[in-house]
């Protein structure tokens, strides 16, 4: 059995376990890894070697930089500010959407989550009945998922994936920005459907009564009430991260571990709340991955993807369509397995079609990081979502909701997004 045909049934059997969840996730990510190499397809240092790369450190570090945010309270004192005195429920959701999905471009999307999802609740608590909790808690996961795609720091666990299989195969890397145009005109989308049709929706869907107070997430930790010297130096480090990673004076790794160690040289945060800041999880899942793909790459299974892709739609087949095909299986699949992984599991077999049928790698890299995020008709798809079940939503709500978001995503996928970034290679 050729080493090409074995790398595809270890991502068959990946994909298998991470659906049943079997193991953590990040168990099966390197099982999967050290399964490629016994069968030499990756030697045991190249794994180790993914969790030593700039790449992989950019994801702990902005976790750290980003958990100081939260840590000092200047987070939530800014989302205290944004929504106080909101009793307008339509433009509550707009601004919650707007706020959500900006924050969550440089910050943690599942910290802003839970951060806005008390704050929410609280709103709706002190607004006489003109606000309920379970017309706003959903737009708030869809727009921290949003908010993710918009810059390399906003979901840097997708975002790496794709950089790395983009410098492996030695073409030109995504900008710190680039993802931000396709991202507020998504917003925009998302807002007007919340406020017109996905506003209906939920008035008719959720015929439940709001949760108590007892069902409802944790408040975040209490920081200080007024603007203190470390919630002003957490934020000029913050900027001060992102801007020199944005102008490439330092790669993503390097930036983002430099951040990290101010924060905790300055007093930001003591040691042993910067690591409880790292999901130490979704690292060891996102190194396993790493190196799952190089095994995969190393196999030759995408030249035995391509082919098979050949004999059934043919060379001449209309690169729109192998497009459109390929951005509908990754937002389905995200919609029951983690969106980290479906991107792992695509990303290396998605750029060799794109490299056959001529299209802009980079594109097609940037929609799958898109469709990724497009978990709108489940609440596993990616821990954001999943937090606002908290809202006392059942799981068929999701879809009932969420489906004409997620079909104006995959259109807003196949039309939009080729227009920003050029589609032919």
């Amino acid at each position: 059995m050729s080493t090409g045909i074995l790398a595809l049934l270890i991502v068959l059997l990946t994909l298998i376990l991470m659906i049943l969840q079997i193991f953590p996730l990040a168990v099966t990510a390197l099982l999967s890894a050290f399964l490629m190499a016994v069968f030499g397809m990756i030697t045991p240092k190249e794994i180790l070697a993914q969790f030593g790369t700039g790449t992989f450190f950019c994801v702990p570090g902005m976790m750290v930089v980003g958990g100081a945010i939260f840590k000092t309270g200047l987070a939530k004192k800014i989302g205290r500010l944004v929504l106080r005195g909101q009793n307008n429920e339509r433009l509550l959701i707009v601004v919650l959407i707007v706020t959500v999905t900006l924050m969550s471009g440089f910050l943690s999307n599942t910290t802003c989550a839970a951060m806005f999802l008390p704050l929410a609740a609280s709103v709706a608590r002190d607004s006489n009945g003109r606000i309920s909790r379970k017309n706003t808690f959903l737009c708030i996961g869809y727009a921290a998922t949003l908010g993710g795609c918009a810059t390399l720091v906003g979901s840097p666990s997708q975002h790496l994936l794709a950089q790395d299989l983009l410098q492996e195969a030695g073409y030109p890397l995504m900008s710190f920005f680039f993802g931000t145009p396709a991202t507020l005109l998504m917003m925009a989308v998302m807002a007007l459907y919340f406020c017109t049709i996905g506003y209906r929706l939920e008035k008719k869907v959720f015929d439940f009564e709001d949760p108590k107070d007892r069902e409802l997430p944790a408040p975040a930790e209490e920081g200080p009430e007024k603007l203190s010297f470390r919630m002003i130096l957490s934020g000029v480090i913050l900027v001060g991260t992102v801007s020199c990673i944005a102008a490439g004076v330092l790669g993503s790794g390097e930036g983002a571990l430099l951040g990290a160690v101010l924060v905790v040289a300055s007093r930001c945060l003591s040691l042993e709340d910067a690591l409880d800041c790292i999901n130490w999880p979704i690292c060891l899942m996102l190194g396993g991955l790493f190196a799952m793909t190089k095994g995969f790459n190393n196999s030759g299974a995408g030249e035995l993807i391509v082919n098979s892709v050949i004999r059934v739609m043919g060379s001449g087949a209309s690169p729109m369509l192998i497009f459109a095909l390929c951005m509908l299986l990754a937002s389905f699949l995200t919609n029951i397995l983690d969106n980290i992984a479906t991107q792992a599991l695509l990303g290396p077999t998605f750029l060799s079609l794109a490299v056959f049928y001529h299209i802009n790698p980079v594109t097609m890299l940037y929609a799958l990081v898109f469709a990724c995020n497009l978990a709108y008709l489940t609440p596993v798809g990616t821990p954001a979502v999943a937090m606002t079940l908290s809202g006392g939503y059942r799981f068929r709500d999701y879809s009932r909701v969420g489906f004409p978001l997620w079909l104006l995503g995959y259109l807003f996928i196949l039309f939009v997004i080729p227009l920003l970034y050029g589609f032919s290679f």
